[in-house]
């Protein structure tokens, strides 16, 4: 089994476009909680495979 997948920076991906003011405030409370570290830390794509159907290869 082969499992793939990919993660990017969304931040500056979001629009405002058609928000209302308590969605831009939601959005905006939940964005400042994401650092530059963190994204960097979670940034990439990683592949996993597995060939017993228990275990997984490392990332």
């Amino acid at each position: 089994m082969l499992v793939s997948w990919f993660t990017s920076d969304t931040r500056k991906f979001f629009e405002v476009f058609g928000m209302n003011a308590e969605e831009i405030a939601l959005r905006e409370e939940r964005l400042s909680t994401w650092t530059d570290a963190m994204v960097r830390r979670w940034l990439g794509s990683w592949i996993r495979l597995g060939d017993d159907g228990k275990t997984w290869s490392a990332p």
